[in-house]
């Protein structure tokens, strides 16, 4: 009763005091347990580490552990506590008898451990599991692949592909092709490149209009220098692009990246006109929606050509208007500063940030650093002018 009258006056510090105590004093098999109640308080007091930590120490005492483990899962999730939270969803997949919901949530963490902590050997026996427990899952397979090869075990991720492929015997269905799609993927990750090709002509000879296989077979063929092969494969790209964006929510490839490697394949030919023309087609068709329009930049990263990816991050701030994210914002100032000798555009753009986000600390700090490294009277006078407009 205490507890919950400091709860209703607002004072959830006192009100977890007492919890502490009554926690201590409840029996083990109390339903449902008090640190729940405790966890919501210190949530309340503004310490949340401090709740996350009274409810794992619960996990290891406590009889009744789901409730605990359903709270720690959303806490986890807020504080971006992946480790954690792929420990804790692995875990409820052992509590979890249906076949089914147990391979979703080990398959759950097995992402966690991969795209979230770059660490896909942690992800393998968890996957493992998942296979065994669904050994005519394909799909649970090809991604056990997938993390194999990321984690450095290439030959048993090779090993498992051509299991597959072994068991469709002279069968040839378009699913085939995804698996030698895959192998091509771990030769690629081993540097075999030659051997990544060949399977992925298999793959293609199975389906030749499957997209993500074009654009393989298009990215490596440019790789190795096989400039015509490339063109046509990413021509038979372009010819797809308007269907896979009416079908997929994020198509495997679209077209303003079509267009931009066809400008990089056109430069390597020694034909500059045709660069321009299609570099030109790609700043157009990045105009038609935000989407095309991040891939563009996405593609433009890492390209010497910083011109470019300027402009398409300047197109991306038009696009977005006042909603433009501070992350592109960001890139776009420092590619000014750092890259295109252009320090004073980079002050511009934070101090045009400040006016139309005059609470946003980070624009502040970005104006204020730009000022500090640079002294010139050039950055007085584009401040003085903004004033007195």
């Amino acid at each position: 009763a205490l507890a919950r009258l400091f709860t209703a006056r607002g004072d959830h510090p006192s009100a977890a005091e007492v919890l502490e105590i009554i926690c201590t004093d409840s029996p083990l098999d109390s339903a449902p347990h008090p640190v729940l109640r405790l966890a919501e308080s210190y949530i309340a007091a503004g310490e949340p580490a401090m709740a996350r930590q009274r409810l794992e120490e619960a996990l290891q005492k406590i009889t009744d552990t789901a409730p605990v483990r359903a709270r720690l899962s959303v806490l986890y999730r807020e504080a971006e506590a992946w480790g954690p939270l792929a420990e804790l969803t692995a875990v409820e997949a052992q509590h979890t008898e249906n076949i089914a919901q147990r391979t979703k949530l080990l398959r759950e963490a097995a992402d966690l451990h991969v795209t979230k902590r770059s660490d896909p050997q942690s992800a393998v026996p968890l996957l493992e599991q998942a296979a065994a427990l669904t050994p005519d899952d394909r799909a649970i397979k090809l991604t056990l692949c997938d993390a194999l090869s990321a984690a450095g075990r290439i030959e048993e991720a090779s090993a498992v592909l051509r299991q597959i492929i072994d068991a469709y015997g002279a069968r040839r269905p378009k699913d085939r092709a995804v698996v030698h799609h895959y192998l091509a993927r771990v030769y690629l990750a081993s540097g075999d490149r030659s051997s990544a090709l060949a399977e992925l002509d298999v793959a293609l000879k199975i389906d030749p209009t499957h997209p993500e296989i074009l654009l393989a077979v298009a990215r490596l063929s440019f790789d190795e220098g096989q400039y015509d092969r490339a063109q046509r494969t990413y021509r038979s790209l372009l010819m797809m692009v308007r269907r896979l964006r009416d079908e997929q929510s994020s198509p495997a490839v679209t077209r303003t990246e079509v267009l931009y490697a066809l400008a990089e394949i056109a430069e390597k030919q020694g034909d500059a006109d045709r660069a321009v023309e299609h570099i030109e087609s790609a700043f157009e068709a990045a105009r038609e929606n935000t989407e095309e329009c991040d891939r563009l930049v996405r593609a433009l990263r890492g390209r010497p050509n910083h011109k470019h990816l300027a402009r398409a991050l300047e197109l991306r701030m038009e696009i977005s208007g006042a909603e433009a994210p501070l992350g592109t914002i960001s890139e776009l100032a420092t590619l000014y500063e750092q890259h295109l000798d252009k320090a004073v555009g980079a002050l511009d753009l934070w101090l045009k940030t400040i006016e139309m986000r005059p609470t946003s600390g980070e624009a502040h700090r970005a104006a204020k650093e730009i000022r500090v490294r640079h002294h010139d009277r050039a950055f007085l006078a584009i401040e003085l002018d903004r004033r007195v407009a």
